[in-house]
């Protein structure tokens, strides 16, 4: 529940600080080089926890100051977890910066940025944009069921078809998502900051569509290939795709919402992500090889069958987001000087 509510206050006050930290051109890789911090971090915590369960799996309890006795397993994550309390230090040495698009009313009671919109009239502008951002939460959300629903079975994965033991697999993908795909999310918001610096406005949208199509042979084959060097050459590929769309479905939230609901709309285009994403991924991934195939060792195919179905699917909604998108932002600054 803690790190829950951690994770959910720390990307929407990121995501918006940012925003009005960079200029418009320059927000896809401030962005992008923010989601390394989820695509290293998790990396080296696969790399790090790898390790540190291939020591305590001959560890039944260590008995420790104030805890008591802790079992091999919650070491783990006593290990991987302490260090998070100095880094958060370092949020002391944020200053806030000058905010933009305000909304202000003739009486100028919402002048300040401090000043919250409420709820309802966020309601009514996602209303009137809803198109937009039905494609933004939905499309996203696919690429966040493919995620969730392969990295959370790879060890399994390994284990099951290759006859790894789960903490080299985690130090394998660990060691590939923080480098492949902390330079995919980089190398995907500095390609949608040159399309936009160009005059396509719906750059993050056509770099999310080029992510969907880049994920989908590579989620598919990597699992069902058959050959450990094919599996792990596809596999440093996915890594690289599958973090493509970090800094992208942000940005595009940020860009379309006035700054005062720039925080709700983000908390909500997380919500959309964590609850398809850690849901259905997973669970489905589970349901097919237990209801479908009734095998456990056909968890390859129902991996390739969840990434099969879920990126033709984002490829689509973005695609089809993209005008609803370039009308909203021109709605948005119409709407803006009304106010």
């Amino acid at each position: 529940m803690g790190v829950g509510i951690g994770e959910a206050t720390l990307s929407p006050s990121a995501y918006s600080i940012i925003a009005d930290y960079f200029k418009p051109h320059q927000l896809g890789l401030a962005i992008s080089v923010f989601g390394i911090g989820s695509a290293a971090g998790s990396g080296i915590a696969l790399i790090i926890g790898g390790a540190i369960v291939n020591v305590t799996t001959s560890i039944d309890r260590m008995a420790l100051p104030v805890l008591g006795p802790v079992h091999g397993w919650g070491l783990v994550f006593l290990m991987v977890g302490l260090p998070g309390l100095l880094v958060a230090a370092l949020m002391l040495t944020v200053r806030e910066p000058q905010r933009r698009d305000i909304l202000t009313d003739a009486d100028s009671t919402r002048a300040s940025a401090g000043t919250a919109v409420p709820v309802s009239e966020v309601v009514s502008y996602l209303r009137r944009n809803a198109r937009t951002m039905a494609c933004l939460l939905l499309g996203f959300a696919m690429h966040a069921i493919s995620g969730y629903g392969l990295i959370s079975w790879m060890p399994t994965f390994f284990q099951r078809t290759y006859g790894w033991n789960p903490g080299d697999a985690g130090i394998l993908y660990g060691t590939m998502n923080a480098t492949l795909g902390s330079f995919g999310a980089v190398f995907a918001g500095w390609l949608a900051d040159r399309l936009r610096a160009r005059g396509h406005a719906d750059s993050r949208l056509r770099v999310g569509v080029l992510s969907s199509l880049l994920i989908l042979p590579t989620g598919v084959l990597f699992p069902i290939v058959g050959n450990e060097t094919a599996t792990v050459t596809i596999l440093a590929f996915y890594a690289c795709f599958s973090s493509f769309a970090l800094g992208l479905g942000p940005v595009a939230v940020q860009e379309v919402m006035p700054n005062q609901m720039r925080g709700q709309a983000s908390a909500l285009y997380i919500l959309a992500l964590a609850f398809l994403g850690l849901t259905v991924g997973p669970t489905g991934v589970a349901l097919l090889t237990d209801y479908v195939f009734a095998d456990e060792t056909a968890l390859n195919h129902s991996m390739a069958i969840v990434a099969g179905l879920a990126m033709p699917t984002a490829a689509t909604l973005l695609w089809l987001g993209r005008k609803p998108f370039v009308q909203s932002l021109a709605g948005k600054e119409h709407w803006l000087s009304q106010q």
